[in-house]
């Protein structure tokens, strides 16, 4: 007994898992490994390119950068030079590009300097400080979580992991980060949960602590009123009046209730149809824009592609050659229906 996804699998890899979609408007866009971190952070306004077209994706990040990109994330794409001028104990900053910055990631803890009155802006961030500076983003406290002192580094690593900062991608403690790196990290950052800290009191001393509470709305939502969605792209129209692309699908949001129908977008991501992808999507004063769709990878066999192969009294066709199917056809095809993908089914 054959499984029918096995018949099925060379088929579906020549057809569309080997294909990844992109949007980018980068001419080096072939060169980027985390090409939905560094298009939707883009799209959002928190990265940009190096303004000849390339992002330079093996580029350098300095600590000034990564700082901005923080306070973007914390923020949105807003002036933060309400914080240019106020005081703090770094004598490296002011008159610095990224002097507000700095001075934003300061006021909230993000950054402390180097513990010698220094920030040192232009210096290379490494993996450690970067995800120090984005752990407190999310909402955790250097100082309860012995992000500073000796052991700072190993807290740090320690708490990215759990956070899922590191989610996809491996990197030493002290690597420099280059600019596709600190683009998946801060993507990861904007799609993990966020915490809050809650004052709590100890009623037999009165000493007051703190707790934290996780939040399941990331800085996605929060920050930028965007939104990942996942399920399979089952067709797709072109309208020629609006210049726009129509993807119609079975769609479920990743961190909510949302199920929508369809997605536009300029882009061309027709090759991906009869995919399992996600579709990430912002909303602004009422108007949504479709920032991406990515393939997942991790498609088994949709309904309208197996549709697609034709049946005649019961049995299948695969690249031309009919095959017989025993009574899970029919458990299949309302399976299939339902939720749209299956794992396995016998063929006879």
């Amino acid at each position: 007994m054959k499984k029918f996804l096995a018949l099925v699998l060379a088929l579906v890899m020549t057809m569309s898992l080997v294909t990844i979609s992109s949007s980018a408007a980068f001419s080096d866009a072939a060169d980027i490994d985390y090409v939905e971190a560094v298009n939707v952070l883009n799209g959002l306004g928190v990265i940009d390119g190096m303004g000849d077209g390339t992002f330079s994706p093996d580029g350098s990040v300095t600590r000034a950068q990564m700082a901005k990109m923080i306070a973007f994330i914390g923020l949105g794409v807003a002036e933060a030079t309400a914080f240019e001028g106020t005081k703090t104990d770094l004598t490296d900053v002011d008159g610095h590009w990224a002097e507000a910055y700095i001075k934003y990631c300061y006021s909230q803890g993000i950054i402390a300097g180097k513990g010698d009155g220094k920030f040192d802006p232009d210096a290379n961030v490494t993996t450690a400080e970067a995800a120090k500076m984005l752990l407190v983003a999310l909402g955790w406290s250097a100082d309860v979580q012995g992000y500073v002192g000796e052991q700072w580094k190993v807290n740090t690593i320690r708490d990215a992991f759990k956070s899922k900062v590191f989610e996809g991608i491996n990197l030493a403690a002290d690597k420099a980060l280059d600019r596709d790196e600190s683009a998946k990290l801060i993507y990861n950052t904007v799609l993990a949960d966020t915490v809050r800290q809650q004052p709590t009191l100890d009623v037999s001393d009165g000493t007051v602590g703190i707790t934290f509470i996780q939040d399941s709305t990331p800085l996605l939502e929060k920050t930028f009123n965007a939104s990942r969605y996942e399920g399979p792209m089952n067709a797709v129209t072109y309208n020629s009046a609006k210049s726009l692309y129509n993807y119609a699908g079975t769609y479920k949001e990743i961190n909510g209730t949302g199920t929508p129908t369809t997605f536009s977008a300029e882009e061309d991501y027709s090759d991906l149809v009869g995919e399992k992808v996600v579709v990430v999507e912002q909303v602004v004063d009422g108007k949504a824009t479709t920032l991406g769709i990515y393939a997942t990878g991790d498609t088994t066999v949709e309904y309208a592609f197996a549709s697609s192969l034709g049946t005649t009294s019961g049995k299948l066709k695969v690249n031309g050659t009919a095959y017989a199917v025993d009574s899970a056809l029919s458990a299949f095809q309302t399976d299939v229906a339902g939720d749209r993908y299956v794992s396995s089914y016998d063929i006879v």
